[in-house]
């Protein structure tokens, strides 16, 4: 879902600029070594992780206690590093679908694999192994007609995307397959669903088998369904909505409109699982859903995110607290042949320093050239200590990259900056933390922190639920880019930077 949070000024104690004309460069500072730090990072060796290798941030991806930068296998995959076609993402198989030498763990062009050459992505492509450009799929059940064993239109009458062989209810569309009664016919199309021998159109419970119709208060609703089996409710409406006992699907609680998104014969008002999938509506008893929604890994206690539609996994790419199921917004993709574009060498050279404040103890910027390599993967990590937030106002810390074709962005041009948290789940809360702005001849002509424009949105990605783009649209034409990070106390003080990504307007102003 595209995301949009107007944000006041944040206070920028790391900044990422990304320059693209024009700009001087100063170098890091270096450390001195002394006795106990023998690579001279600033980390005593007694609790350096890699002592005879200078790495000030201490990154260890496997958490093995040896530090990346001595680790002849950072992800820990039983893969050598020199050796592994994605060595710092763990994927012992090695697998490489577009044969490209990156893995398909850490491939960010995995989306643009094209495994059968037919010019549509793998990603989308309907027959990834059989070419068929013109994605025909006759039954529209996903699989293209080339690649399906039953790809005419005549094997799923109904279009519920399961071919008429194999579908319960073959005439009416339901792709959830609900069988009641288990005895191959679909309830939707079953004239007994509860399969006890009583058509449901005189069958006095048609949800519960109840082959007797016992009705001990003669109220035309069997004991086996009968809130009231002793008590005749005929004419009775005890919800005050209209809808009378007998008919009502929630008698107890008004819903004139007797919405039941799963049709399991209990109303949405009153089925505390409306979609069916097994996770509650309000599924952490606060008595309001959608104030604590779900996510991958976290669906108890919690609010199903998609309350409507069948999700389970509750995936939700973006942490909008809308699942990808229900969520019809936007996803960003950034790559060579995508709308956005990364910034990246040999187009650009970069240099940085830190503020004055920092030491290697508080603050860093580790693999600082990874922003603009060629591996989408490869991060730019920074980190701060939380005993420094809000002191670095007046000096931050800069990532500065120069091009020497001196490109100049027309105005309307985006900028995406492709990151995630070491520390939390990025959400619109943790927006505060960032400022982008840009920059021409050196001065800001905008910037996400200036009220008067529209602030940030936050993305999630077409390939990667684990990071995000802070989007910032400026309406000034620029040369450079910052990036700036200010922390949030108890919940964000790292981030990793994997690109800098740039969409300029189809049409410029």
């Amino acid at each position: 879902m595209y995301l949009h949070r107007p944000i006041g000024r944040a206070v920028p104690s790391i900044v990422l600029a990304i320059v693209l004309a024009g700009l001087s460069t100063t170098p890091v500072v270096a450390q001195t070594a002394n006795a106990s730090d023998t690579d001279g990072d600033g980390i005593a060796n007694t609790v350096d992780n890699c002592p005879n290798t200078a790495n000030r941030v201490q990154r260890d991806t496997d958490n093995d206690g040896m530090g990346n930068a001595c680790d002849n296998d950072i992800d820990n995959d039983d893969i050598a590093n020199d050796q592994d076609n994605c060595p710092t993402r763990a994927n012992p198989m090695q697998g490489d679908v577009d044969d490209d030498g990156v893995g398909d763990a850490c491939d960010v062009n995995s989306s643009l694999a094209d495994s059968d050459t037919d010019g549509v992505p793998d990603l989308v492509d309907n027959c990834p192994a059989t070419p068929n450009f013109q994605q025909q799929d006759a039954d529209r059940d996903g699989i293209g007609d080339v690649c399906d064993p039953t790809p005419n239109q005549s094997n799923d009458q109904d279009f519920d995307g399961i071919d008429d062989a194999t579908d319960n209810c073959p005439q009416r569309a339901n792709n959830d397959q609900k069988d009641r009664d288990g005895d191959g016919l679909g309830d939707l199309c079953d004239p007994d669903d509860d399969g006890d021998g009583v058509p449901d159109g005189t069958d006095n419970c048609p949800n519960l088998a109840n082959a007797d119709q016992i009705d001990s208060d003669d109220d035309g609703i069997g004991d086996v369904c009968d809130f009231m089996p002793n008590m005749s409710n005929i004419e009775t409406d005890t919800d005050g909505d209209g809808i009378v006992d007998t008919d009502d699907n929630c008698p107890f609680v008004a819903n004139g409109d007797q919405l039941d998104a799963d049709n399991d014969g209990r109303g949405n008002a009153c089925d505390a699982d409306d979609d069916n999938d097994g996770i509650a509506d309000d599924g952490d008893n606060s008595g309001v859903e959608g104030d604590n929604n779900c996510s991958v890994g976290n669906n108890a206690p919690c609010d199903d995110n998609c309350p409507r539609t069948p999700n389970a996994a509750q995936v939700d790419s973006d942490r909008d607290g809308i699942g990808d199921a229900c969520d019809t917004g936007e996803r960003l993709a950034c790559g060579p042949n995508q709308p956005f574009k990364p910034l990246t060498m040999p187009d650009v050279v970069l240099t940085s320093d830190l503020p004055t404040l920092c030491t290697p103890l508080t603050c860093g910027i580790d693999n600082e050239s990874n922003v603009i390599d060629a591996n989408p993967d490869n991060a730019t990590g920074i980190s701060l200590s939380l005993d420094l937030l809000g002191n670095l106002l007046n000096d931050p810390a800069q990532i500065t990259l120069t091009d020497t074709n001196e490109a100049q962005f027309p105005p309307g041009t985006a900028v995406a900056v492709i990151l995630s948290s070491r520390d939390t789940l990025l959400s619109l809360d943790l927006l505060p933390s960032f400022t982008v702005s840009v920059l021409g001849n050196d001065q800001i002509v905008a910037s996400s922190d200036d009220t008067d424009l529209l602030g940030l949105d936050l993305l999630g990605l077409a390939n990667d639920e684990n990071r995000s783009a802070v989007v910032f649209k400026p309406d000034a034409a620029f040369n450079a880019v910052r990036f700036s990070f200010a922390g949030t106390l108890n919940l964000l003080s790292s981030v990793d930077v994997f690109n800098v990504c740039v969409r300029q307007p189809l049409t410029a102003p």
